[in-house]
Parts: C-alpha cells; structure tokens; sequence
C-alpha cells in the first residue's frame, strides 16, 4: 500500500511541521505513577546489590563517603570542644561572679573604713581647732599675766627704790649726827655702858649687817667687840642669856679665808665656835657672830643683819 500519496495528503505538503511530542507536564496520572514505580523498583535492585556486594560503589562516591564521615566525625570532636569550652567559660563565669561578690564585699568594707577614716579625720581637726583655740586663749592669758606681773613689779620697784632713797637719807643723817656728837666729845661712853675689867659694853638691839655695826661703833668711839678671854666671854653670855638671836661681833677673815683677827688687831688666841664652826657655807662666810641659844657659841656668817655689841676700852 503506498502511503506516500496517502501520507501527504493526511499530513499536507512535505513543507509542513510535525506534531511536538507530548510534555511531561501533559503525561496522565497513571504514566507518571508507573515512572515512580519504576524508579524506586531501580532503586531498591542497586541497594539490595550493594547490601549483597554484587556490585562495588564507585571510588569516587567512596571517597565522598569517606570524607562525609571525616566531617562527621570532626564536626563530633568540634561538638565535644564547644562543650568542653562551655563548660570552662561557664565555671569562669562563674568564678568571676564569685571574684565580683569579694571585690562588691571589698569595697563596701573599704568604704566603710574610709567614712570611719573620714569622721576620725573631722575629730582630728575639731581638736586641733580645739587645742589651737586654748593654746591662743593660754598665750592670751599669759600676755595678760605677764603684763599684770611686769607692771607689779615695776610698782614694787619704785617702791623699793624710794624706801632704799629714805634709808640712804636716813642713814646720811644718822651718821651726820654720830659725827657731830663724836666732834663734841669723842670718846663719850654711853651712861647705861656695862663696865667689866676696865672696859664697858653696851649691847644693841638695832638690826645691821656687820659692815654697818661696825662702822656705827667706831663711830660711837668705839669698836664692835672683841673676846680674848674665857672670863670676857662669861660675862658677855649673862648679858645676852635673856635674850635671842645672834649678835654681831668684832671677828673676821674676810682679808684671808680661814685666818681670823680682830678689828681691833688684837692676838686672835682665844676662841669659842660652835661645833663645826667655821664653815664657810656656800663661800661666804666671813664674819662672826655670837649665838645666845646656844651658851654664846660662836658662827662665822655672810655679814646678814643681827643684833650687836659695841665695846670700849675705858677713857685714856
């Protein structure tokens, strides 16, 4: 049967286009369906050979395979790190939460001390404004004082020095007056003048230093008295046995320390000291006084203001 004729005059000219075959899109359900049927059947013969070893995977899949398990098993190590590393940052966390609660512990305590610093500090400095308070008070009062005690004393000076002026002048006019009754008849002796063996006494309780006790006899016309014997000094101790005190009497050293003489140069033979007398105390002592406490013992003195005897010879 020719169907060259038939052919063209079904399809048209040689020149026309053929039908497209049909897309997947357009396969029916049951086309599709049996393709899956067909490769999952595929599959499941390849893995069943596998399984079995009838055929051998391709080194290039095994290599994959290989590489895959590398992987998994790195990604494992890199699992176990990544705990291990947690767990490390997890205790360090917490070690340094435990570090922040001390050093939080820490500052509280410091700060603490730095108020207790801070107040015994203001106590330090009210004190010191205290102390320098009363010192200024204190020097105050002391300049107040010294003002006080300077202007008494100037006082007391003047006062002195116008009593010393008024005894100066006194004592100026007394020995004016000794002298003009010693010009009128110079060896008068006192009426009241005690006589002993020719010679008279008369016994003062006016106060001077032994210098002027003995200038005031002299100026009487005689001279302070003199005791050469154990007789003169028995006589002179019942006049004064009433009495008390120490009087001055006519002995010194005063030219030599230790050598003593009459005023009168008289032989220095006969003496009565008291025990441990003389003794010089402090350096001074140069003048000789008679005790009537004690049976009229004799003591060497620094010349202070007694009493004293006044002695004359009797009249030429």
């Amino acid at each position: 049967m020719d169907y060259s004729d038939s052919g063209r005059k079904r399809y048209g000219s040689s020149s026309s286009k053929l039908p497209k075959p049909a897309g997947r899109n357009n396969l029916s359900p049951e086309v599709k369906a049996a393709k899956i049927n067909f490769k999952a059947t595929i599959i499941s013969v390849i893995i069943s050979a596998i399984t079995a070893g009838t055929i051998t995977i391709i080194p290039a899949a095994m290599h994959y395979n290989q590489q895959i398990v590398g992987l998994t098993e790195d990604n494992t190590s890199l699992q176990n790190s990544m705990n291990t590393l947690q767990t490390t940052l997890q205790e360090k966390d917490s070690r340094i939460n435990s570090l922040n609660e001390q050093i939080a512990q820490d500052n509280n305590t410091i700060q603490a001390k730095n108020n207790t610093l801070d107040a015994l500090n203001d106590q330090i400095l009210q004190d010191t404004n205290s102390i320098n308070s009363l010192e200024s008070q204190l020097a105050d009062e002391k300049a107040k004082k010294s003002s006080e005690v300077n202007d008494d004393l100037l006082n007391q000076n003047a006062l002195l020095t116008a009593d010393k002026a008024k005894l100066t002048a006194d004592n100026e006019a007394l020995r004016n007056s000794l002298q003009n009754a010693l010009q009128n008849n110079k060896y008068s002796i006192p009426s009241d003048a005690v006589e002993f063996e020719g010679h008279y006494y008369m016994i003062y309780d006016y106060i001077m230093n032994w210098k002027a006790a003995k200038e005031f006899c002299e100026l009487k016309g005689g001279h302070l008295v003199t005791i050469t014997s154990y007789q003169e000094q028995y006589f002179l101790m019942d006049q004064i046995k009433l009495s008390d005190g120490a009087y001055s009497i006519g002995a010194t050293d005063e030219e030599s320390e230790g050598k003593w003489k009459w005023v009168t140069g008289e032989d220095f033979a006969y003496e009565y000291w008291g025990d441990g007398q003389p003794d010089n105390s402090g350096g001074m002592e140069n003048y000789a006084t008679m005790n009537s406490g004690e049976l009229g013992k004799w003591n060497d003195d620094n010349g202070q203001p007694h009493k004293f005897i006044c002695e004359w010879d009797g009249p030429a």
